[in-house]
């Protein structure tokens, strides 16, 4: 039930050093090298790279561009999912991450 729940979501979160999210209020996004979940774990025989995203009231949109298979969908859902997650107290990969709700 939900005790099998909290246990399953700490046990992924320690083996895959996720840190704690921190609210913040001043409508900023940081992620310090994120990294997706799913993605991570697809990729064992590559050379995985972790994004930074900063986003805060001045800059407050990103425009992303480059080749195909080029990194901006990763992009894109990793920033998606750390929303989410955080809005649920949630730990995520990244060494660092504040977020807020827009």
């Amino acid at each position: 039930g939900e005790l099998d729940t909290y246990l399953a979501l700490a046990t992924v979160s320690h083996q895959n050093n996720y840190v704690k999210p921190v609210l913040n209020y001043d409508r900023k996004l940081e992620i310090i090298d994120g990294r997706h979940p799913v993605v991570e774990q697809l990729v064992e025989d590559c050379l995985f790279v972790p994004n930074n995203t900063n986003l805060n009231e001045k800059e407050g949109f990103m425009i992303i561009t480059g080749p195909n298979m080029g990194g901006e969908v990763h992009l894109y859902a990793s920033s998606g999912t750390h929303q989410y997650y955080g809005a649920y107290g949630l730990l995520y990969s990244g060494k660092k991450r504040k977020y807020s709700d827009f």
